[in-house]
């Protein structure tokens, strides 16, 4: 006889699979976790009705019972600290979470997404998943604290400052990429070169700044710094920009950490009358739509996020098998060069 079919907005239970089936709470509590020595003919009536039932085990419940929830948290930080999450014209971040989704699916685990409040320590987390996957953690991240805390296994993409050594990461190679980005600069026959970073303090912001002012220290040339918040996008970069290019000594080349802001001082540089890259040339650490649609498009840095994030699943699914010390793993990003760097090197090219 067929399973009579659950009310519209009710969940089955095990039951109700129990009864249906015609055996024990416990049969089938030991048929759907693979054990105890139960007859293959109980073992595959229970599964028939629980398929039949649309039975599925309540993650949240198994993870009380310290079983695995086969689920994975993903938390995304904000582009500031009102919680800013909207990022237009930002196909990394699309890139990299697609990645982070299909790999987790293809290997059985679901995924769950969750924001992070910068301003608070204490937060509705949920802490019966596997282990979370956090995106770019802030320096000192009280959302990474707090997971230490509570003995959640942890993989960040971007290492976290503060706290590198104590948990796992997969991160590019934030001072290799600049160093290659400044290089290019140079060789285009750019001597001042400012920067452009973010106002966020995250591995790939304090790497990137670090190795700028390091690179411009060692030639003796006097670097110059401005930090926007990336929740300012293409309009951020453009005030950057305008202030560079207007007051004091102007550069002959500006590196950003993102590519909207890179767009905004292409449009700063049209503005006031230059040419890119014949008066100025401009260079992203990141790729993204605004970069690659600028007119000249901008030479930027492929992080590769799709690599990012299938490493960073692989790297957790190595440490719920094994726990042991924390796992680091670096990925080096591809220069793509555009048209805002045409002159000198990549004319010779």
């Amino acid at each position: 006889m067929a399973s009579t079919p659950p009310k519209r907005g009710t969940r089955r239970t095990i039951h109700d699979v129990a009864e249906a089936a015609g055996v024990s709470f416990s049969t089938v509590s030991l048929v759907l976790n693979g054990k105890g020595n139960i007859s293959r003919a109980t073992r595959e009536r229970v599964f028939r009705i629980a398929n039949e039932l649309g039975y599925s085990a309540n993650p949240m419940a198994r993870a009380l019972r310290g079983k695995s929830s086969r689920i994975l948290g993903v938390s995304m930080r904000s582009l500031d600290s009102d919680g800013v999450y909207s990022r237009p014209g930002v196909d990394y971040f699309a890139r990299l979470f697609s990645s982070v989704w299909a790999a987790a699916l293809n290997s059985g685990y679901g995924v769950v997404l969750t924001g992070r409040d910068h301003t608070l320590t204490e937060q509705l987390t949920p802490l019966w998943v596997d282990g979370y996957i956090i995106e770019d953690p802030l320096e000192e991240d009280p959302f990474v604290d707090r997971l230490i805390v509570a003995g959640v296994p942890i993989v960040t993409i971007g290492w976290p400052p503060g706290r590198e050594d104590a948990v796992s990461w997969v991160s590019t190679s934030d001072s290799t990429e600049s160093t290659v980005v400044l290089q290019h600069l140079r060789a285009c026959g750019s001597e001042t070169i400012a920067l452009i970073s973010g106002v966020e303090r995250t591995s790939w912001h304090m790497e990137g700044e670090r190795t700028y002012l390091d690179f411009m220290h060692a030639l003796g040339i006097e670097p110059r710094l401005i930090r926007v918040s990336e929740a300012e996008g293409v309009e951020g970069g453009e005030r950057a920009g305008r202030m560079l290019l207007t007051d004091g000594p102007r550069p002959d080349a500006v590196l950003c950490h993102t590519g909207r802001h890179a767009a905004g001082v292409v449009a700063a540089a049209r503005e006031i009358g230059l040419r890119v890259p014949d008066d100025l040339l401009v260079a992203a650490c990141n790729d993204s739509e605004p970069a690659r649609s600028a007119v000249p498009p901008i030479t930027t840095i492929d992080l590769r996020p799709e690599l990012l994030g299938e490493q960073a699943v692989e790297l957790m699914l190595e440490i719920l098998a094994e726990a042991g010390r924390p796992r680091h793993r670096i990925i080096e990003g591809e220069l793509l060069l555009r048209g805002s760097t045409s002159r000198g090197a990549l004319d010779r090219a």
